[in-house]
């Protein structure tokens, strides 16, 4: 059984055009940026995330606590990592992942 933290990634926005794999690639995507955010001190957090249907699932123990850790006055062993680390890559990456998943959907137009 999985002990983890997930973050869900579905955009509701996307809904009329949300096909599994659109999804699938959105949380793959989002899995892939995520990973710089990430804290990481051994690297296990980072190495335990696994991409779900609708999120990505960090499977440690301690996942869920260093996602809700307050930053204020924590000095992270990565820089530009801590807690909400979803949100940071949102911050800082939103148009490249928007520019991804469409360029996903474009190509995706050509198989159906």
């Amino acid at each position: 059984m999985k002990k983890g933290f997930t973050i869900e990634m579905y955009i509701p926005k996307f809904d009329e055009y949300m096909f599994d794999d659109v999804q699938y690639e959105l949380v793959g995507l989002a899995k892939n940026f995520m990973e710089e955010y990430v804290p990481m001190d051994t690297g296990d957090l980072r190495r335990s995330a696994i991409k779900l249907e609708d999120g990505v699932l960090y499977d440690t123990d301690y996942a869920s606590h260093v996602y809700y850790m307050p930053s204020e006055g924590i000095e992270w062993t990565t820089p530009n990592t801590g807690s909400f680390w979803d949100k940071r890559m949102m911050a800082d990456r939103k148009d490249q992942l928007k520019n991804e998943l469409s360029n996903y959907i474009n190509r995706r137009k050509d198989w159906v």
